[in-house]
C-alpha cells in the first residue's frame, strides 16, 4: 500500500498542537492555536484502526476472501481460479499461492488503494523467506537471520551453536 492511511476517514475529531516553526507560513500562534485533522497519516496512532477496517470491509465484504480465527490479519479465498492468502502487517500485505487467484485480488485492491508491487517475496517483518520447488508443490521457509544473530550476541556460548 502506498498512501494506506492516507486513505481513510477518520471518525473522531482530533485536534494537535502546532508543530515548531510553523509560524513562518501560518498566521496561527503556535502556543495558542491547534489543528482539526481531516484525515489520518502516518504516525497517527489512531490510523491504523481504521486502516485495518477498510481493508478488513474490503478484502471480505467486496473480494470475498475469509478472516482467519487464529489471526485477524491473515485472509483467505479458495475458489475455481485457486487459492490466495494475504497477509497484512500494518500497511504491506504479503500475498501467497495461486497467481492468478493473486492477480485477481490485486485488481479488487487497486480499486480502494493505490498499490504497488514489489515483486517477487524476498523479506517480509524481519523474515527472509526462500522458496525452494519439490515434489508436487515447492515451499516457502521463514528464515530470522537477524534474530538469531542477537540471540547469540546476547546470550553468547548458550548459543553458539545456532546456524544463521
Amino acid at each position: 500500500m502506498i498512501t494506506a492511511f492516507l486513505c481513510v476517514e477518520l471518525k473522531e475529531e482530533i485536534y494537535l498542537r502546532i508543530p515548531g516553526r510553523i509560524e513562518k507560513f501560518t498566521t496561527l500562534n503556535r502556543k495558542e492555536d491547534c489543528i482539526l485533522l481531516n484525515k489520518a497519516f502516518y504516525g497517527l496512532v489512531l490510523a491504523a484502526r481504521p486502516f485495518y477496517k477498510k481493508l478488513k470491509n474490503t478484502v471480505t465484504g467486496k473480494l470475498g476472501f475469509d478472516v482467519c480465527k487464529a489471526d485477524p490479519c491473515l485472509f483467505y479465498k479458495k475458489n475455481k481460479v485457486g487459492t490466495c492468502v494475504i497477509c497484512c502487517y500494518v500497511d504491506d500485505l504479503a500475498m501467497f499461492r495461486n497467481q492468478k487467484a493473486i492477480e485477481q485480488a490485486v485488481i479488487g485492491l487497486k480499486k480502494e488503494f493505490e498499490m504497488k508491487h514489489f515483486g517477487d517475496l524476498k523479506k517480509y517483518v524481519g523474515c527472509t523467506i526462500e522458496f525452494r520447488s519439490g515434489k508436487g508443490t515447492g515451499s516457502a521457509y521463514l528464515i530470522q537471520p537477524d534474530i538469531l544473530k542477537k540471540i547469540t550476541k546476547k546470550f553468547g556460548k548458550e548459543f553458539e551453536n545456532l546456524k544463521t
